[in-house]
C-alpha cells in the first residue's frame, strides 16, 4: 500500500514538473517574440513550445507571417499551428502576409490550406489587402489560387478600387486581366476611376479608361471623376481625364462645375488648365454663385487674380445680391479683399437682385 502511494505521489510530481517546464518554454517563446528573436523562437517551437501560443491578441504564426519568417512559419505549420486563427482585427496569417507581400509566407500558408476567401473585421480578404498595398507578386499568386475579384469589403470596395485609389497601376492591370469589373461602385457610388482621380494617379486613370471605365459616371453627390481630381488639385489627373474629351461643363447636384470646385479650393494651376480646355468662368450655380465667388469665399487671392485675368466678372451678384468682394469681406479674408479692390471691385456696391443676363465665358 505504501509503495503504491509513493508511486502516485511521484507521478503527480512528475506531471507538475512537465507542466512547469511546458509553461516555462511558452513564457520563453513569448519573450523571444517580443524581442523579435525569431531564431530562438524557432528553436523553442522545435523543442515543443505551443505552436498555437497567443501573444497580444495574435498568434505566433500570424506574427511570423507578418515578419516574413518562412522557416518559423514552416515549423509552426508542421506542428499543427491553426492557419485560420485571427488576430484582434480579424486578420489571419495569410492576410497579414499578403498585405506585406511576403510571398514565401503566402505560398506556405496557401499550400497548407489557408482560406483565401476569409475576410477580416472590415470584410477585407487577402486579395483586397494585397491590392491595397500594391503587392503584385502576392496578388498574382492569390488570383491563380482562385481569389475572387468581385468580393467587396464593408464599404463595398473591391480589390480594383483599393489598387486604383493608391495608384498601384500594375496591380490594376493584373486585376483587370483576371476579370475585375471597372463599372462596380461602392456605397458612395464611387468607381475605381473616381478613386484614381481623387488620388491623382494619371497612369492608373489611363489604364482604367482603356478598360472601359465610364468617365461620365457620377457619385451620390453628382460629382464626376474630373470633379474629384479638380477638388484635390490633381493637375496630371485632370489632364488625363480631359484628354478623353470629357465635358468640363458638367455639374454636380448643387450645380457646381469642376472649375468652381477647383476655385473653391484655391488650385490655381487646375483652374488655369480647366479654362484652357474650355471651362466657362462666367456661369452660375442655381444660387447665382460663380467660380470667382467661390475663390473669394475661400480667401484664395492667387486664384482670384487668375480668374480676373481670364475675364471673370467682378461685379456679378448671386441670388442674395452678394458680390465676390462681399463674400471675401464677410469671411474676413484680407488678402482676397485687397486683391479684389485693386482689380477694381466696387466697394460701394449694395446687395440687390442678382444679375440674370446672358452667360459670357472667360477663357
Amino acid at each position: 500500500m505504501v509503495s503504491a502511494r509513493r508511486i502516485l505521489i511521484f507521478s503527480s510530481f512528475l506531471s507538475l514538473l512537465i507542466l512547469s517546464c511546458g509553461g516555462d518554454i511558452n513564457l520563453d517563446l513569448k519573450k523571444t517574440i517580443e524581442k523579435e528573436d525569431f531564431a530562438s523562437a524557432l528553436s523553442l517551437i522545435e523543442k515543443g513550445a505551443d505552436a498555437n501560443l497567443q501573444y497580444r491578441g495574435s498568434t505566433v504564426l500570424i506574427i511570423a507571417s507578418d515578419k516574413g519568417q518562412a522557416d518559423l512559419i514552416q515549423s509552426l505549420i508542421s506542428r499543427g499551428a491553426d492557419v485560420e486563427a485571427q488576430n484582434k482585427d480579424g486578420q489571419t496569417a495569410l492576410m497579414v502576409a499578403a498585405a506585406r507581400n511576403n510571398f514565401e509566407a503566402v505560398t506556405l500558408l496557401t499550400d497548407a490550406g489557408a482560406d483565401i476567401l476569409k475576410a477580416d473585421n472590415t470584410a477585407k480578404t487577402a486579395l483586397i489587402l494585397a491590392a491595397e498595398h500594391g503587392c503584385t507578386e502576392t496578388l498574382q499568386l492569390l488570383l491563380e489560387k482562385g481569389a475572387q475579384t468581385a468580393v467587396t469589403d464593408s464599404t463595398s470596395r473591391t480589390a480594383l478600387m483599393q489598387a486604383a485609389m493608391n495608384g498601384h497601376t500594375e496591380a490594376v492591370k493584373q486585376l483587370l486581366t483576371h476579370g475585375a469589373d471597372v463599372s462596380t461602385t461602392d456605397t458612395g457610388q464611387w468607381s475605381a476611376l473616381m478613386w484614381a482621380s481623387l488620388g491623382g494617379h494619371p497612369e492608373t486613370i489611363r489604364v482604367l479608361l482603356e478598360a472601359g471605365a465610364n468617365a461620365k459616371l457620377k457619385d451620390e453627390l453628382g460629382r464626376t471623376p474630373l470633379m474629384q481630381a479638380a477638388s484635390e488639385g490633381r493637375l496630371e489627373a485632370v489632364e488625363a481625364l480631359l484628354d478623353q474629351k470629357i465635358d468640363v461643363r458638367e455639374r454636380d447636384k448643387i450645380s457646381r462645375t469642376a472649375l468652381m470646385i477647383a476655385a473653391s479650393k484655391g488650385h490655381d494651376e487646375t483652374v488655369n488648365l480647366l479654362l484652357n480646355r474650355g471651362a466657362e468662368g462666367n456661369v452660375w450655380t442655381n444660387d447665382g454663385q460663380t467660380a470667382l465667388m467661390f475663390a473669394a469665399e475661400g480667401g484664395h487671392a492667387g486664384t482670384i487674380q487668375t480668374l480676373i485675368k481670364r475675364g471673370c466678372r467682378l461685379s456679378v451678384k448671386d441670388k442674395d445680391g452678394w458680390t465676390p468682394l462681399m463674400w471675401a469681406a464677410a469671411k474676413g479674408h484680407t488678402a482676397a479683399v485687397e486683391t479684389l479692390i485693386q482689380a477694381g471691385a466696387n466697394t460701394q456696391s449694395k446687395r440687390s437682385e442678382w444679375f440674370t443676363g446672358p452667360d459670357t465665358c472667360c477663357h
